[in-house]
């Protein structure tokens, strides 16, 4: 999926992949995890692209800080 809707290098979800295959054996949760993570990336990456788009660069920074500092702070609890 990635490799063709971020135009990003075809090495790196293949790399993703075979990271993930050799976690099957390390067990079924810490690939869940890993997954989710990987959907956490993906859905951020789409929102701040689309976000650069209708904002511009200055207002996408801003949204970008305050997305962290939001995130940091219910990680902290």
């Amino acid at each position: 999926i990635c490799r063709y809707k971020c135009g990003c290098s075809p090495a790196i979800p293949s790399i993703i992949h075979t990271v993930n295959f050799f976690l099957l054996f390390l067990g079924v949760l810490r690939v869940h995890f890993d997954q989710l993570l990987l959907l956490c990336m993906y859905v951020v990456y789409h929102t701040m692209h689309g976000i650069f788009r209708l904002e511009g660069a200055n207002g996408a920074i801003s949204r970008i800080f305050s997305l962290i500092f939001f995130f940091s702070q219910n990680v902290a609890l």
